[in-house]
């Protein structure tokens, strides 16, 4: 394989001054049937939240993991595996057990047979900046109630899983909508 055959590497943009990030995302929209045209545009978000085609959900607890590798065999003799995608999986908490969410979170749970088009993960630490999942979104977890009441609280846990070669696009978080 020739190197004219091999996507070319983007640039690394390097600053004056390292400026990093902390973890945690407190809140997620959930878009469920339709994408929004310009994801950073608040007065779209706001009306698919109006119509019910995107859900906020706050006071969260969102961690982006470690992304799985999908290998394939090379098909190419003394050549390495190839990596094809990634599986992807969002880690998802709420305190807030309440009987409507956990009628929400029913719903939600890949066992309905839902998927998501998509999620919006504004970060904690910069709240305009936010990642933008596309692709399809399975939920799975459900209601956790520990054994001991000095232990954890009762909360939902979900894994959202995905696959996708790319990691997600990083945008402004539309204004006014956290």
């Amino acid at each position: 394989m020739s190197i004219s055959c091999v996507s070319a590497l983007k640039p690394y943009s390097e600053d004056d001054c390292l400026v990093q990030f902390t973890g945690g995302i407190n809140a997620t929209i959930i878009y469920s049937t339709a994408l929004p045209v310009d994801p950073e545009d608040p007065v779209e978000l706001a009306a698919m939240l109006v119509a019910g085609t995107a859900v906020k959900i706050t006071f969260l607890k969102i961690g982006i993991n470690e992304p799985a590798p999908i290998n394939a065999e090379s098909l190419v003799s003394c050549g390495p595996e190839i990596t094809t995608s990634y599986d992807r999986v969002i880690s998802l908490m709420d305190a807030s057990v309440i009987d409507e969410n956990i009628d929400f979170y029913n719903s939600l749970n890949a066992s309905t047979g839902y998927a998501a088009l998509g999620m919006l993960l504004p970060n904690c630490d910069d709240p305009t900046r936010s990642f933008y999942v596309t692709g399809t979104i399975r939920f799975e977890g459900g209601l956790i109630v520990p054994d001991n009441d000095n232990a954890e609280p009762q909360h939902f846990s979900f894994s959202a899983k995905y696959r996708d070669k790319a990691d997600p696009q990083l945008i402004v978080t539309p204004a006014g909508i956290f």
